[in-house]
């Protein structure tokens, strides 16, 4: 009984162990994806607004462009967040399905808002500054090795 009693408080010891740190490496790449968004801010340069596009989707991975924005393209905007007080803007053509997989994830990374496209100023705008967001099983992946074989790899149906 009381050896049964060591390997269960052996076991629950070594659990929370793992588990903490499977929450830090969780954060860890959390903090990745805000120094993505924290530079599209900090670069020096006007914004309005990040707009987070999606571009291409296989499987469970996807890929998104984070852009510094000034005008509204009026681009379908499929959900808005807010990150530092600045609005983000999802937007997405792709079909249902894939658009939701890209809002599950960022809805786990950004907090919802009720920001409006429509309150900027509509004009055509090139984008001057982005980086790309890949996620693989809903994980961010900074490794631009990793995004270029996506690229290679991924014969999405869809953009």
């Amino acid at each position: 009984m009381k050896e049964n009693i060591k390997k269960i408080s052996l076991f629950f010891f070594l659990l929370s162990i793992f588990s903490c740190n499977s929450a830090q490496l969780n954060k860890k790449v959390d903090i990745k994806f805000y120094n993505i968004l924290d530079r599209t801010i900090n670069d020096g340069k006007k914004i309005k607004y990040i707009g987070i596009t999606f571009i291409r989707k296989c499987d469970k991975e996807i890929i998104f462009s984070v852009d510094r924005m000034l005008y509204n393209n009026e681009l379908p905007v499929y959900k808005s967040y807010q990150y530092k007080g600045f609005p983000v803007f999802y937007f997405t053509d792709a079909t249902n399905e894939t658009s939701d997989y890209g809002k599950k994830i960022l809805d786990k990374l950004l907090k919802p808002s009720d920001y409006r496209i429509d309150s900027f100023e509509i004009k055509n705008q090139s984008v001057v500054y982005g980086e790309y967001a890949y996620f693989k099983n809903g994980k961010f992946v900074e490794s631009k090795e990793q995004i270029s074989e996506f690229f290679e790899n991924c014969k999405s149906s869809e953009p």
